[in-house]
């Protein structure tokens, strides 16, 4: 009887101990496969992040270029501003002028037409 219940404890250890090599046996292989999806999330984190350094720089370079760009435009914008008002009061002189021809003309005119 005692053999019998060594037995049993015996066989109990046995498949105890199997079933610890498998439970191992699995840990090592989730184990592994936990280890090659890190490494592909790695080389895809990585990846991702050198996409996204490369479009913060070319975001930064076209910021650049049309700061330069809208600048160039208000200084010309600017000095075309400054070219019209110089346009408008060598306009508003000639009218001036052409004001006091006509009076000066129109005098002469009247005389002329009078002497006559």
């Amino acid at each position: 009887m005692e053999t019998d219940r060594f037995q049993v404890v015996v066989d109990h250890l046995v498949r105890m101990t199997q079933e610890i090599t498998e439970i191992k046996s699995n840990q090592q292989h989730f184990s592994e496969r936990l280890t090659r999806i890190e490494n592909d999330h790695g080389e895809k984190l990585r990846a991702l992040t050198e996409g996204l350094d490369k479009t913060n720089q070319t975001i930064t370079r076209i910021e650049n270029d049309h700061g330069e760009k809208l600048r160039a435009l208000f200084d010309a914008r600017e000095v075309q501003l400054e070219v019209n008002d110089r346009i408008l009061s060598t306009l508003s002189r000639i009218e001036e002028k052409l004001d006091n021809l006509s009076i000066v003309v129109s005098h002469h005119d009247r005389l002329l037409t009078k002497g006559l």
